[in-house]
């Protein structure tokens, strides 16, 4: 079983939400991500051979940004990097949280718990060659998931929009049709509970390191 860990083998110019028929179809080479839409693709085609070839059981799924306990931050992705400034901003009392971006890019978030449930169905009840995607299927602007945060972790200084600094791609959410209808996966855990979940795992886990928790 082959289990990719992002969306980013789609382009800006596919149609929105990502469908798996555009996968590969509308390759963008100036686009800096293309190499690794390329390996993405590799492996893609590379299991469908040993599927066919060998019969072997090889299944491409397509999880989106997922986040949740256990993701430390250390990597760059954006909710444990702003649970992270967010507490470290509370620690300094500081009056305003920075963020790049003007906060009008989107982006489709997907549990951790969620992305183990659809892989574990998937292992078990999908038997196919077409790459599926496990995703919420809803669009979250960045603006909507930074206030999210500072209410649950009562931040109450005002955010800065770092608007010349980059920001990706303007919109990004995948189509979750197939996964329903191949496994029945359907995503369970609200963008709060989950945002809440992933805070009290953080707090818990650096209490008493670099800042103080709430």
């Amino acid at each position: 079983m082959r289990r990719n860990l992002s969306g980013w083998e789609y382009y800006k110019n596919d149609p929105l939400p990502y469908h798996e028929e555009c996968f590969g179809r509308n390759i963008d080479l100036d686009s800096l991500h293309t190499p690794y839409n390329f390996a993405k693709l590799l492996l893609l085609v590379s299991g469908q051979a040993y599927r066919k070839q060998y019969g072997i059981n090889v299944i491409y799924l397509v999880p989106t940004n997922m986040y949740g306990p256990g993701d430390t931050g250390k990597t760059g992705y954006v909710i444990p990097s702003l649970i992270k400034r967010i507490l470290e901003a509370k620690e300094a009392k500081k009056p305003t949280l920075e963020v790049w971006g003007t906060g009008k890019v989107t982006r489709d978030f997907l549990y951790v718990h969620d992305a183990a449930s659809g892989i574990v169905s998937a292992l078990f009840k999908y038997d196919k060659p077409e790459p599926v995607n496990l995703a919420s299927g809803k669009e979250v602007s960045m603006k909507e998931l930074a206030e999210t945060l500072c209410r649950l972790m009562q931040f109450n200084g005002k955010i800065v929009w770092l608007t010349d600094k980059p920001e990706g791609e303007p919109r990004r959410v995948l189509d979750t049709t197939r996964a329903k209808k191949e496994f029945g996966f359907l995503a369970k855990t609200s963008l709060e509970a989950g945002l809440r979940k992933t805070i009290e795992w953080y707090k818990k886990t650096y209490e008493g390191e670099s800042f103080a928790v709430l």
